[in-house]
């Protein structure tokens, strides 16, 4: 049995909460819907690329959670007695979306092998992402080995065709 170490934490999507865990040979995401669990592994050596793209989301978040701010704020002017809620949920919006600022912007992590490309939904924050990936790159590098100058030359050099031989 494998000893796992969390490579990250608990990120709710779509209903869903995954965490991904790392063990000797290779990487395990583990998806719950409350009642039932599901289980990916991706071993070192059948992994051909992680990709990450950097995605907006996280600044379309603050910019409505500023703009949700903004409306409260004007309605506990124009609305007597409500001032106190109204700067309170402003107040709670804008401590939302500096937080979410603090840690940076959003990603999506997808990690393909020779028979899926399959979407690592714990890696959202582009700064942990990059940290984790530089940390698998490692290990499937020491896995799988790595390429030569030389090896690619010779794996992309034009072979000579028997018929254009006489």
């Amino acid at each position: 049995m494998a000893a796992y170490k969390k490579l990250s934490g608990q990120r709710p999507h779509d209903r869903k909460y995954s965490r991904l865990w790392l063990a000797d040979d290779h990487v395990l995401l583990a998806t719950t819907t409350g009642y039932t669990e599901e289980y990916r592994r991706f071993y070192f050596s059948d992994i051909q690329a992680i990709f990450v793209r950097q995605t907006g989301e996280g600044a379309g978040q603050n910019w409505t959670l500023t703009a949700i701010a903004i409306v409260l704020l004007g309605l506990g002017i124009f609305v007597s007695g409500a001032m106190i809620i109204c700067a309170s949920l402003a107040g709670v919006c804008l401590m939302v979306a500096a937080f979410n600022a603090f840690f940076g912007p959003t990603c999506i992590v997808e990690i393909q092998t020779a028979v899926s490309t399959q979407r690592l939904p714990p890696l959202r924050q582009l700064r942990a992402s990059n940290r984790i990936i530089a940390q698998l790159v490692l290990l499937i590098r020491a896995s799988q080995g790595e390429t030569t100058p030389e090896q690619i030359v010779m794996i992309t050099a034009p072979s000579a065709h028997p018929a254009a031989i006489r």
